[in-house]
């Protein structure tokens, strides 16, 4: 690191126009980038599931993708319900952006080819109404469709326009629970808006908010906690700007080259954050010892570089590698995340090595180093001395618990599976609370689809009924499925039983055409049964759906002419997000062996490599431990904690490993090269940590559960891996190189 040191030293002018450059070029490229915050960005693939669902959904129109509107009360067929209900459906019809209004009032019931509705048109007659809720409840485009088997839940299907923007849609979403919240009002009746659009719409309402008031929090909080650890406040403006430049040139460099910063992505500055602030801190801390010897704060700083800096490199380096092995992932938004944590790294490490020794040569500096002159010995020496004669004592002890805890800690992580639970929106707001009701009274919150096509649409196949009884069958059968509905549910509601020849335009044409393209399309030979799932909770989806395609396989064998395909969104998220987590638990194994490899080679020492395998797997295996024994499961969020406490181990081990190595070269004696190491890179460490966990900490505010989660296991994992670089990883240290200090003391008495 010494021609950067160079570099640094003797043309701060131009390093300083290098700086302002690249900071330019990054504010046109922030200015460039587009914001993705919808969570499918993350999950949408280029595999054979999504190409599916995305020609099923372009030839039938996705039920999801409408509002849902709930009328709960505790009998719909009462006067007052269903005058509420027909005010609630004729005011959402005026609401501007509506394309479609269906609910119960509008399902046509045809009695001698004569159609008719479904409520009584005239004065609502309390027995008429209860002769109509016993035809409802049997009716097959109702019953379990659009209202409860209790008839306390009837479901009223908003469909809107096509959104042009989130402003839009936030917009109609809020039209639409007004006019419910007004309806309600008026009549006194629970009434409760949810679907697709408007669990997004809550989503980007709740991130909105929060953007501003945990950055706000967590900012205010780790400049508190800063300042009273580092104890001035130039130091802290040093050890921060280099991360938030870090961060602003790896966006800027997103904006560049085209790639949306999605839900995923915006992990990454913390990521950043991380990584740069824990160099940073080594540097200042370093540089201030300099000063307290006789240096200035500019020389301490170059001299910092020259001393440690390869170790902050190889921090960098490291963490890169580990990121861009996610390059090899499966999932498009996955490789994306992970070039660029690589590209932030390294676009970190620059900022890290030019702002430190840059401010350090101003006031800032100066400030520093009178407060580094002033200083006596701390107590921070006396902690750590203490620390080092109980691992000078008994590392053997240490070592052999530690590796035992580790392993038995590992086996528990085998056994976590991965995950698919939805965490995305606020469990408290109100459309998830009608979701769960949705869910509890109608069976499911998602809509899956069986879809059926023959090769010739002028030719339908003689046993299509036949083909279609036999998928309801195996919605029926299923446990994780219910409520089938097909065009037989149309054929049927006119008491028709359907026999092969039954399905035919002459008789579908009774029933309006936007209901029959619902389901089947003669002219381009297919048909869809569709049945609902489960959304909430998708730990048993992934094989759910495996075995109802097992089941449509078995049914391809015994209808040579036609074709069953399952899909669906949820079907095709579930999917994703298992296969999201299998990637990222595949490409921290490969980043662990690679950081083994690149310690190895850096050190020049197997057993420095082996040395460091376990105070870094120890955190991992903390974490994993907690989660199987709290009874979660291996999810986004916790393969992502993974990777952060991964890279800030790693970094913490390599500094304390890099000061061990200078320091036993020089002594010659491990118990005091380690109580050396201590004192010269324990502070840092414990400094980040704290920060790092208040920091990180204070996302446990958050109402979104993914946040909130990935705040306490991030906590959760910085002590495990301070645990590791403090009390794990001098055992060991003490254990391998004691061996070397009698050889190193016989030679000097020979």
């Amino acid at each position: 690191m010494n021609w950067i040191a160079d570099v640094i030293d003797t043309h701060r002018k131009s390093v300083c126009g290098f700086v302002v450059l690249l900071t330019a070029v990054a504010l046109v490229g922030i200015s460039r980038l587009d914001y993705s915050m919808n969570p499918g960005s993350d999950i949408r693939g280029e595999d054979a599931d999504w190409r599916v669902v995305s020609k099923f959904y372009s030839e039938f129109e996705p039920e999801g993708q409408a509002c849902v509107v709930l009328l709960k009360t505790d009998n719909i067929f009462t006067p007052e319900a269903v005058t509420a209900l027909r005010q609630l459906v004729f005011r959402l019809r005026e609401c501007k952006g509506v394309a479609q209004v269906y609910s119960i009032d509008d399902v046509p019931v045809i009695s001698g080819g004569i159609p008719r509705r479904l409520l009584p048109e005239g004065p609502l007659d309390r027995n008429i109404l209860q002769q109509a809720r016993a035809e409802a409840l049997v009716h097959p485009l109702v019953g379990g469709q659009l209202l409860s088997p209790n008839a306390e839940v009837a479901v009223i299907i908003v469909r809107l326009n096509i959104l042009s923007s989130i402003d839009e849609l936030l917009l109609r979403a809020g039209d639409i629970r007004s006019t419910a919240r007004t309806v309600a009002a008026e009549h006194g009746f629970e009434i409760l808006v949810t679907g697709s659009l408007v669990l997004m719409a809550d989503w980007f309402t709740e991130m909105h908010n929060q953007r501003i008031t945990l950055v706000a929090i967590a900012c205010t909080v780790t400049l508190i906690i800063a300042i009273l650890l580092l104890r001035n406040f130039s130091a802290v403006i040093i050890t921060s700007t280099s991360h938030i430049f870090g961060t602003l040139w790896t966006l800027g460099a997103m904006g560049w080259i085209g790639i949306e910063l999605t839900m995923l992505g915006t992990a990454i500055p913390p990521l950043l954050t991380a990584i740069g602030f824990t160099d940073s801190v080594h540097l200042m801390l370093h540089m201030r010892r300099e000063v307290a010897a006789g240096s200035s704060a500019k020389a301490g700083a170059i001299l910092a570089i020259r001393r440690i800096g390869i170790a902050c490199a190889l921090t960098s380096l490291t963490t890169a590698v580990g990121f861009g092995s996610l390059l090899l992932a499966s999932r498009p938004s996955v490789r994306d995340f992970g070039g660029c944590c690589a590209m932030g790294c390294a676009l970190t490490f620059i900022a890290v090595m030019t702002f430190v020794p840059l401010l350090s040569g101003t006031f800032l500096g100066k400030r520093c180093a009178a407060a580094a002159k002033s200083e006596r010995t701390s107590c921070w020496n006396y902690f750590f001395d203490w620390i080092s004669r109980r691992e000078s004592a008994r590392p053997m002890f240490i070592t052999v618990f530690s590796v035992l805890i580790t392993i038995a800690l590992t086996i528990t992580a085998l056994k976590l599976k991965p995950d698919v639970d939805i965490q995305f929106y606020p469990p408290e707001s109100d459309s998830m609370r009608a979701l769960k009701i949705f869910e509890q009274d109608f069976g499911g919150g998602g809509m899956i689809h069986a879809w059926v096509d023959w090769k010739d649409p002028n030719d339908v196949p003689a046993d299509l009924v036949g083909a279609l009884k036999d998928v309801h069958a195996v919605f029926d059968d299923d446990p994780f499925t219910s409520h089938p509905i097909s065009a037989l549910n149309l054929v049927q509601s006119i008491g028709v039983q359907p026999k092969q020849t039954q399905i035919s335009l002459e008789l579908l044409s009774l029933f309006p055409k936007d209901l029959v393209n619902r389901f089947i399309h003669f002219n381009h030979g297919s048909a869809v049964v569709n049945a609902k799932c489960p959304i909430l909770g998708g730990s048993s989806s992934v094989p759910a759906f495996s075995r109802i395609e097992q089941s449509l396989a078995k049914l391809s064998n015994k209808y040579e002419q036609i074709r069953f395909r399952l899909t669906g969104m949820p079907l095709v998220v579930s999917r994703s997000l298992y296969k999201i987590n299998l990637d990222l638990a595949k490409s921290l194994a490969l980043a662990a062996v690679i950081i083994f490899g690149i310690i190895t080679l850096e050190f020049r020492s197997f057993r420095y490599g082996v040395i460091c395998l376990i105070p870094n797997i120890f955190p991992l295996a903390v974490i994993s431990a907690w989660l199987f024994f709290t009874g979660q499961s291996l999810q986004t969020v916790s393969v992502l904690v993974f990777t952060i406490c991964l890279g800030i181990a790693v970094d913490d081990t390599i500094h304390f490993m890099t000061r061990f190595r200078t320091e036993f070269r020089e002594c010659k004696d491990a118990d005091l090269a380690v109580k050396s190491s201590f004192r010269a890179v324990g502070k840092a460490l414990v400094i980040t940590t704290i920060i790092f966990m208040f920091c990180f900490g204070s996302c446990a505010s958050s109402t979104i559960p993914m946040i909130k989660n990935f705040a306490y296991l991030a906590c959760f994992g910085f002590a495990a891996a301070l645990a590791g670089d403090l009390i794990i990883l001098p055992a060991l240290l003490l254990v391998f190189f004691r061996d070397k200090t009698r050889r190193s003391q016989v030679e000097v008495t020979e």
